[in-house]
């Protein structure tokens, strides 16, 4: 039953990522118009849609299979050095996907609604900055999730601890990498 419920997170994240894909392809077709960008890219999309869609799907999902592991890897060390409690790698691998399915539903619900409402890139930018999905509801996911599963002791403080060291490794990179593009 446990390989079950596994199978099942990641066939989820994997049609939820699909999904997601298909909304953020059409929209960026929409977003290269209204930014200026050659007409030349517009017709490569628009003659090459589907091929250009499945690499774009394949690239999201190696890089979601690395965070993945890097969050799992990040989250062993994290508790290992604050509790000093040693856990199999697969314990945090469950609550990683879970966290992960759920981020990737929220942020798909928020680029409907939102997406419609910005025509450049300095305002998708700034959008992707401002979305506390991933730095705020992630980070209390992930320790909910591992604290029901009595990886680490369920107190505020204990919840700060890991979420903090969360953000820094995971969030505060990617946003230096916005600000820095």
């Amino acid at each position: 039953m446990k390989n079950t419920k596994g199978i099942l997170l990641v066939i989820a994240l994997t049609l939820v990522l699909l999904i997601s894909s298909y909304v953020q392809f059409n929209y960026i077709q929409q977003l290269a118009e209204s930014s200026g960008l050659p007409a030349k890219f517009k017709d490569y999309t628009d003659h090459f849609h589907f091929i250009i869609f499945i690499i774009s799907f394949l690239f999201q999902i190696i890089i979601l299979f690395f965070l993945i592991g890097y969050e799992v890897f990040l989250l062993y060390f994290t508790v290992y050095f604050f509790y000093k409690r040693m856990h199999y790698l697969k314990v945090y691998i469950q609550p990683v996907l879970l966290s992960n399915l759920i981020t990737l539903i929220l942020n798909l619900g928020i680029n409907l609604l939102i997406s419609p409402y910005i025509y450049d890139i300095q305002a998708l930018k700034q959008y992707t900055l401002l979305s506390p999905v991933n730095y705020l509801i992630k980070p209390f996911m992930l320790c909910y999730f591992l604290s029901k599963k009595n990886i680490f002791p369920n107190t505020v403080l204990d919840w700060i601890k890991v979420g903090v060291v969360y953000v820094l490794f995971t969030c505060i990179p990617s946003i230096l990498l916005l600000l820095i593009f």
